[in-house]
């Protein structure tokens, strides 16, 4: 199942809902995923990696990037 990366939080958006993994997974607290959480609609789910391979759009998080949209996925 999605964690996250090693140094980012993971998000994805399909059918313009967004998604992240639920926090029970193991992945490390992030201070700018929390901030997306409080602010958006945001799924918390347990999904595979063929979750990331049929989303819309792919961003990850971090305090030292803060978001970066992720290309060529697919």
């Amino acid at each position: 199942h999605i964690c996250e990366t090693g140094s980012a939080n993971i998000f994805w958006v399909k059918n313009g809902h967004i998604f992240t993994p639920q926090s029970n997974c193991g992945l490390v607290f992030g201070l700018i995923r929390n901030i997306i959480c409080q602010n958006f609609k945001v799924n918390l789910v347990s999904e595979t990696w063929q979750s990331l391979q049929e989303a819309d759009e792919v961003f990850i998080t971090n305090s030292i990037i803060l978001l970066k949209s992720i290309e060529n996925m697919k």
